[in-house]
This record gives C-alpha cells, sequence and structure tokens, in this order.
C-alpha cells in the first residue's frame, strides 16, 4: 500500500487529512504547529518531525501551505532532498505558478 505524505493541516488541509485517514490509507502529516499534528495522530495518522521526514516515508507528497515562500521552504528545505525517486507531488497551495514552475526544474 502507498503511503500518502500530508504536509499542512490548516483549515483545508487537515480535513483533507483526515478523510484519507478515514478511508484507509496510510497517512504521515507534519505542521508547523504540533496541535495540527497531534490532532491527526489521533485519528490514525503517523506524525512526522519535518517534511523531510514526511517526504522519506512517502510515494505519493501532497502539500497545502500558506503562500509561495512556505512551499518554497517545505520543498527546497528537506522534500527534494528526501522523496524517493517517482513520488507524486501534488501542491495545493495557493501560490504563483513560476514557483512552481521552479521547484519542478
Amino acid at each position: 500500500m502507498s503511503t500518502v505524505g500530508f504536509i499542512g493541516l490548516g483549515n483545508m488541509g487537515r480535513h483533507m487529512a483526515a478523510n484519507l485517514v478515514s478511508n484507509g490509507k496510510d497517512v504521515v502529516v507534519f505542521d508547523v504547529s504540533s496541535d495540527a499534528v497531534n490532532l491527526l495522530e489521533g485519528k490514525g495518522a503517523k506524525g512526522a518531525a519535518s517534511p523531510g521526514e514526511v517526504a522519506a516515508q512517502s510515494n505519493v507528497l501532497v502539500t497545502m501551505v500558506p503562500s509561495s515562500p512556505q512551499v518554497q521552504e517545505v520543498y527546497e528545505g528537506g522534500v527534494l532532498a528526501n522523496m524517493k525517486p517517482g513520488t507524486l507531488c501534488i501542491d495545493s497551495s495557493t501560490i504563483d505558478p513560476s514557483v512552481s514552475k521552479s521547484i519542478a526544474s
């Protein structure tokens, strides 16, 4: 079974990750708020200490953070260096498209 990593557990991300857990998916999560991580752990997700740790454990990675600088920080600060070859990355953040293109290159 593939593991879904979820980074960003705010108003939208928390519910999306919880839905994956309630539907039987293996989910590993990270957020800057430990309370958000603890909430999802209580629902059955596995908490991670960093975005890089999430990437290392996931086959599918969803990011949902507030803005372009946070997306760059997450990907350039550990995700890209730790993700497995072939990992599907889905960024659902509301960001400048040029940031997505830059990270992808």
